[in-house]
């Protein structure tokens, strides 16, 4: 019976020390994978503070393009509607009313966030807090920065005065560009040299649907709250080096 219960109890210890082997190693994996989960949130947080300063950057640079933009629509505008004469200084107004038409782009960065919805990373950032603020700043910024009448809104002025200048008139805008940055077309007059620009002032003027239609193209560009979004990706960028700090 000794034998028995020494064998018995040998079994018993056997089983234990397999027990505690199995836990053993797999708290050992769930730990390795803990730091891995951790190690790929840090480069998740790290890859999102890298996209919205680059986001941050196009849209502080895009929103200082359209106040250049706007500025040559307010001084086109009442020259359009027949309020002011057309100004002796042809160069400066056909300038004004083909930058008027100018489009661009601010760039949302979202290449982290795109990885995180296709591979589910999301569940990584521990936080529901940040988790909640990352997915509502995208969804957020978006509609800010492409609201469903901004296209529409600013395409027939856009349109029409790609057709009303001639080829030359463009081209030659176009390569007087440097010049926007200070809004001053005086260093690049040399361009438009050679250039008939009387009845092209004329055809302009013509076009009676121009001022709406311009108007219209102004005021898409006034509502797309480029401040609003270089706000909200400043706070979360924010927000997120500090959890880098605090972790």
């Amino acid at each position: 019976m000794k034998i028995r219960g020494r064998k018995v109890g040998r079994v018993l210890a056997e089983f234990l020390l397999i027990v505690v082997g199995v836990l053993t190693a797999l708290a050992v994996d769930q730990f390795r994978m803990s730091r891995a989960d951790r190690g790929q949130e840090r480069l998740y947080l790290e890859g999102l503070v890298h996209d919205l300063a680059r986001t941050e950057e196009s849209v502080r640079g895009s929103a200082d393009w359209y106040a250049r933009i706007l500025g040559h629509g307010e001084r086109a505008l009442p020259v359009l509607r027949g309020e002011e004469p057309v100004p002796v200084d042809t160069i400066s107004f056909l300038w004004s009313v083909y930058q008027a038409s100018r489009s661009v782009e601010p760039g949302l960065s979202r290449a982290t966030y795109d990885d995180l919805l296709n591979t589910g990373g999301l569940r990584l950032i521990r936080a529901d807090s940040v988790r909640l603020a990352v997915v509502n700043y995208f969804h957020v910024a978006e509609r800010l920065l492409w609201p469903s009448d901004f296209d529409r809104d600013r395409q027939p002025y856009r349109t029409a005065v790609r057709g009303l200048l001639p080829l030359s008139v463009q081209l030659a805008t176009r390569a007087a560009r440097p010049c926007l940055l200070g809004a001053d077309v005086d260093p690049c007059r040399s361009e438009f040299s050679g250039i008939a620009l009387a009845p092209v002032v004329r055809s302009v003027l013509a076009r009676r649907e121009l001022p709406h239609e311009l108007t219209l193209s102004m005021q898409s560009m006034a509502i797309r709250n480029l401040a609003g979004v270089e706000e909200r990706t400043r706070e979360l960028r924010i927000k997120l080096e500090q959890k880098l700090v605090d972790r």
